[in-house]
């Protein structure tokens, strides 16, 4: 599943290729015990998380993850797959969902016709990237930094014209970090760079120097998000439910959720979400730096989830992670340059 990692040295004894139907399938759903089917073949990636992609792997898990696969793999990953397969999906499910329910016709000509269209659309060449437009676009958001950097540090007066400059160039690094935020997502979902280290080692320069988030934390945690978008765990120890809307107690999104404020704290901030989702949101950034620090730097952590990079149900097992000291370093690197710029800026007392 992906280039930088291997079969991990936990195949079941006596496992030998047969032919599994969904009611068996379904029965490995956890990141520890995880069988998924991809184009009628079924693989065995139990405790796989050497994935370079991070744990989305594991919201397949118990299902079917061909459409799955394709979207977050470049064509030549399937070449990696035959390490885990372990047999094939019976004939007599292939119509069928992992539920087992039967899929109608209209269903199984529009996985068809989606199929082919993306085929289509590659070949088109609609999914290829713009050198010239990245090369651009990196080029002036680096310019956003430096000019509110200036404007920062060469204003140290204490007149109105000076405060301006420096109020300008705060809300100008406000934008810098939005823009990093959304080149960063291009760039580690491997939409800029066909050669997907490129794309890692450019991600760390704008995901953990420019920005302050790491970008192992991203990727497992966004890269989840977009496997299983608001979706729910089926468990406590499952990896297929979405982490952008694990926010209880301070945001319930669905009356599931809102059936887990037991305490009086948590009923009184769920009941008046409507009036701080917005200040919730101004400070959210504060709750990635965080997340993102705790990652890869365990000192920081706060609640005993270091970042989402424990390992469900394995009782406290970190997740590997890729160029862990690159991460660091890049963290690093963030707060050095950010914390000059900030005390270039005159106090309230000077």
């Amino acid at each position: 599943m992906g280039k930088g990692g291997q079969r991990p040295p936990a195949a079941k004894d006596g496992m030998v290729a047969s032919e599994h139907a969904w009611k068996e399938i379904t029965q490995h759903r956890t990141p520890d015990d995880a069988w998924l089917m991809i184009n009628n073949k079924v693989y065995d990636v139990s405790g796989w998380h050497d994935h370079p992609g991070g744990d989305v792997l594991f919201t397949s898990a118990g299902d079917d993850a061909t459409d799955t696969f394709a979207l977050f793999h470049a064509s030549s990953t399937a070449k990696h797959l035959s390490q885990f397969c372990i047999g094939t999906l019976k004939p007599e499910d292939r119509s069928k969902w992992s539920d087992e329910r039967p899929k109608s016709q209209e269903q199984e000509n529009f996985e068809r016709g989606y199929r082919r269209l993306k085929v289509e659309m590659r070949n088109d060449g609609l999914f290829d990237s713009s050198p010239l437009y990245y090369t651009y676009k990196q080029a002036t958001t680096l310019m956003l930094c430096f000019y509110a950097a200036w404007l920062v540090g060469a204003h140290p007066g204490s007149g109105w014209r000076d405060f301006g400059a420096r109020t300008f160039g705060g809300i100008l690094m406000g934008i810098f970090f939005q823009q990093c935020g959304w080149l960063c997502h291009e760039v580690c979902h491997h939409q800029v760079f066909k050669n997907r280290n490129h794309g890692r080692w450019v991600g760390y320069f704008w995901g953990n120097v420019a920005q302050g988030f790491s970008v192992a934390w991203w990727t497992n945690k966004h890269c989840t998000h977009h496997a299983v978008p608001n979706v729910h765990a089926t468990g406590e120890d499952a990896q297929n439910g979405d982490p952008d809307i694990d926010t209880m107690p301070l945001l319930a999104w669905s009356r599931s959720m809102l059936a887990k404020a037991t305490t009086p704290t948590q009923k009184k901030l769920v009941k008046n979400q409507a009036l701080t989702y917005f200040p919730l949101l101004s400070i959210a950034r504060i709750s990635w730096l965080q997340q993102s620090l705790a990652y890869v730097l365990p000192p920081f952590d706060i609640d005993g989830n270091y970042g989402g990079r424990v390992i469900k149900g394995s009782g406290g097992v970190f997740k590997p992670v890729h160029n862990e000291n690159a991460e660091r370093v890049g963290l690093l690197l963030h707060y050095v340059w950010y914390f000059a710029v900030m005390y270039s800026a005159p106090s309230w007392i000077d």
